[in-house]
């Protein structure tokens, strides 16, 4: 998105123009772009489509079953792509390329195959080794293929994985800080690295946009954000983390406005900044007059930053990241603007209508940086109030408030000169808008989200979005053609947004699961299609438009589009998606294009978490739709040959054959080669190798381990990766506690200090085990004590995490919707092995039988 900011004079900002360069969208003609598309979508849908399969826990195969399925697809993706990389030759770009996709995909199904064994084997929801191992798994194939998505996901494994084990360390390797400040510093710092290591490999990584350095300094700013926020509770308050957080972001703004240009890292960096200063003011100010001076200091600071981008890019310069750093500096000073006044609500909207108005005046009136950015302020902080406010006017004739408030936004839409502002009036105004004509009389809430509900109480969802995204189809168009697109792309902006937002709330119950469930009503089948088919009449127009070296696309492309669509018709949250990729290309809006991947796999997260369709369901749905457009990428692939070479530029291959072995890895000496060659092989015997053995101790534990019984309470939640499971909570963990308090310091500080220790156990006469003692380490015959083990006694290690107590797992994973099952489970039976290991083999209910 672009935003008109004020103009300040300079010399013309030549690093930008290069950075431009570097990163430019290129020339891509409608066929490549579809191609692309459907070859990285189909990958994503697969990928989606077996952490779905594999949480949903099938109970009609068996582990063996699973896991010999699971391995053979994996060498076969590996297998593959050795083939396609280096059989054939060829040059093309590896991030785009089939092997590429091959890669990726056998590196998601790595995660998969771990996250199988856990559940099979009953070893916790959601433990950091899992995402550690599959991160040490997928380095071979990302030294081997570099390829931004290997990276990303690396990067993503590596933030997850760590802040799992930071979470469960914290507590004892920073006693003088809080676990969350601890954890928040020690993972911003691992970024760095991860920045650094990115920043050494950009060019061998491919990434021409820059996306890895982005996001990885989003997630430092993120996690100094949290350390510092969780700075209220330490003893030196948020300073903790502030001042080496200033200190970072002064860094990288050192970094990135110089040799190493790139303003869009300079910008997170001065958000980054601004917030971590505005913590501990809030924290400081402690009155009105307090609150006064904070809100000016963040006022300047704010004009300082913009002024600083400025001089990095030409005058008519004004990107995404420029309006990403207003936005937010705009909210927090607009928000703490309101603290100050506190109106009651009542007199909301004239103290808000009051504060719009001026602020819009000294918008028009003033040249200077600092008036201007207080004018925006006072702006945003009218349109707040306002439209709170007459929100909140009960009284008054619903028809008579929506037409005031629209009335109101207009006028001040049109009235101020900054796009970054009229984004978020049109934001806050058709939000609002939304919210006062939603309907009274449904069961369906707003804020319900996925919950369960008759599929008619969702049509406000479905026919809100479906205007919004219509709305804002028209809005952007509109503003690429006229010659004043500042008037219309923000509001464009704001619908996109809004339309997107409310894909998140819509309920999801795949079209397959509709068949075998709820009734669907004519409204709603209507509106389902109508947002379902919008991308492919947007696709379809838009060839229509386009050149003659396109007219064979202009009836296949919308055809096979509209196959796709019968697969997420209920998942609208892809179809708009779909929507933004199509018009960030023909507009040529990288941001658009940008968010329109972003939106993708936030749904898919969210979709995964959804509850009105099955995981079987969706993963089979996904899966359809994910085969029939990798067979559109492959019918695509077949029409480049010859005879479109004499409209499209030339290629070092063509026809199918250049598709299925484009990725060819960089390094030209022999050795480099060599060992490229042997990188994907290894890292797939390494996984084989290390998961066979992982699950023949499991085996051979569950054969041969001695037989434990212990109490338990569950719960029910679900894993990140794994599925449905009971959250396991034992009767001896609270045993433990107090045993802790009651055993010899020595013994208890051991304990603490290495995390954990052993539970010497012995069985009632009920056969159920209860807690004996506590020691540091398992009785063996070079550590005799009088705890070695009896028949009838147990040792079984046990982890310590700050108050929290893990015994052997603390999560039982079962077939989806069999939770009423295992509800009536009251024991746990265990094998335990003579080191103090031990696996959960089954649960058993209230007269101690096993349940299936």
């Amino acid at each position: 998105m672009q935003v008109e900011g004020h103009k300040t004079s300079r010399a013309p900002g030549l690093r930008w123009e290069e950075f431009r360069r570097k990163t430019a969208l290129g020339g891509l003609r409608w066929e490549e772009f579809l191609r692309k598309t459907a070859l990285g979508l189909g990958s994503a849908l697969l990928a989606s489509a077996v952490i779905c399969w594999i949480a949903a826990n099938w109970p009609h195969a068996s582990a063996g079953q699973k896991l010999a399925g699971i391995q053979l697809l994996l060498a076969a993706l590996i297998v593959t792509s050795w083939c396609l990389v280096y059989v054939q030759r060829g040059t093309r770009d590896h991030n785009l390329t089939l092997a590429g996709h091959m890669v990726g995909l056998a590196a998601v199904l790595v995660g998969g195959l771990l996250a199988l064994v856990g559940q099979i084997y009953q070893t916790g929801a959601d433990t950091w080794q899992l995402f550690l191992l599959w991160l040490l798994f997928s380095l071979p194939w990302l030294l081997a293929m570099r390829t931004v998505f290997l990276g990303l996901l690396g990067v993503a494994l590596l933030n997850v994985g760590a802040g799992l084990y930071f979470d469960m360390i914290a507590g004892r390797w920073l006693t003088a800080v809080p676990d969350t400040l601890g954890m928040g510093l020690l993972l911003a710092l691992l970024n760095v690295g991860a920045l650094a290591l990115w920043e050494a490999a950009q060019q061998r990584l491919g990434d021409r946009w820059r996306v890895g350095p982005r996001l990885i300094a989003m997630a430092i700013i993120g996690w100094l954000w949290v350390a510092t926020l969780a700075g209220f509770d330490a003893p030196h308050g948020t300073l903790g983390a502030v001042v080496p957080g200033l200190m970072l972001m002064a860094l990288m703004h050192r970094v990135y406005s110089g040799r190493r240009a790139d303003p869009a890292m300079v910008a997170l960096a001065m958000l980054g900044a601004f917030v971590l200063l505005a913590i501990p003011l809030i924290e400081w100010a402690d009155g009105s007059a307090s609150l006064a001076v904070v809100i000016l200091v963040l006022l300047v600071v704010s004009g300082f930053g913009l002024r600083s981008l400025a001089l990095l890019l030409p005058e008519q310069a004004t990107p995404w990241f420029v309006s990403l750093f207003r936005i937010a500096a705009m909210i927090v000073t607009a928000v703490l603007l309101i603290a100050l006044l506190a109106p009651e609500v009542p007199s909301l909207w004239i103290t808000g209508l009051i504060l719009a108005i001026v602020g819009a005046g000294l918008l028009l009136t003033s040249r200077h940086t600092l008036p201007r950015e207080a004018g925006m302020t006072l702006a945003a902080s009218g349109v707040l109030m306002t439209g709170w406010g007459v929100y909140e006017m009960h009284e008054v004739w619903l028809w008579g408030r929506l037409a005031g408030l629209l009335l109101f936004g207009l006028l001040i839409y049109r009235a101020v000169d900054n796009a970054a502002l009229r984004l978020l009036v049109a934001f806050v105004v058709l939000g609002l808008a939304s919210m006062l004509t939603w309907p009274d009389s449904g069961r369906y809430g707003l804020l319900d989200g996925a919950a369960a509900h008759d599929l008619v109480e969702a049509v406000p969802v479905y026919l809100r979005m479906w205007w919004l995204m219509a709305a804002a189809v028209v809005a952007l168009v509109v503003g690429h053609q006229r010659k004043d697109p500042q008037l219309w792309l923000p509001v464009g902006w704001a619908l996109v947004a809004l339309s997107q937002l409310l894909a998140l709330l819509a309920p999801a119950p795949t079209v397959y699961g509709l068949v075998h469930g709820q009734s669907l009503a004519p409204a709603l089948f209507i509106i389902w299609a109508a947002s379902a088919l919008l991308p492919v009449v947007v696709l379809a127009t838009l060839l229509l438009r386009a050149g003659p070296a396109e007219a064979p696309l202009r009836a296949a492309a919308p055809a096979a589009l509209a196959v796709a669509t019968v697969g997420w018709m209920g998942a609208p949250g892809i179809a708009l998606a779909m929507l933004w990729l199509l018009l960030g290309h023909a507009l040529r809006r990288r941001a658009l294009l940008g968010f329109g991947v972003v939106c993708l796999i936030g749904y898919l997260a969210v979709f995964y978490y959804q509850l009105d369709a099955t995981l079987l369901h969706k993963a089979m749905v996904l899966a359809l739709t994910g085969c029939w457009l990798l067979a559109c990428w492959y019918l695509l692939a077949r029409r480049r040959g010859p005879a479109s070479n004499a409209t499209a530029p030339a290629e070092p291959t063509a026809g199918v054959s250049a598709l299925l072995a484009p990725a060819y890895l960089p390094g030209r000496r022999r050795l480099q080669r060599a060992l490229g060659l042997a990188l994907l092989p290894a890292g797939l015997v390494l996984v084989l190798l290390l998961v066979n053995l992982r699950v023949y101790q499991a085996e051979s534990l569950l054969a041969n381990g001695q037989r434990v019984v212990l109490a338990l309470g569950p719960v029910d939640p679900r894993s990140l990766v794994q599925g449905d499971y009971m959250a396991l909570r034992f009767d001896v963990a609270a045993q433990v506690r107090q045993a802790l308090g009651d055993a010899p310091p020595a013994v208890a500080a051991s304990i603490r200090k290495q995390g954990g220790g052993y539970l010497v156990l012995r069985a009632g006469a009920d056969g159920i085990f209860t807690l004996q003692s506590l020691v540091t380490q398992p009785p063996t015959d070079g550590n005799a004590s009088a705890d070695v083990p009896t028949p009838d006694t147990a040792i079984l290690a046990f982890d310590l995490r700050g108050e929290r107590i893990r015994i052997v797992t603390d999560a039982w994973f079962f077939a989806e919707g069999q939770a009423g099952l295992y509800a009536q489970a009251r024991f746990g039976e265990f094998r335990v092995g003579s080191d103090g290991r031990g696996l959960l083999l089954r649960l058993l209910d209230e007269a101690q039988r096993p349940l299936p």
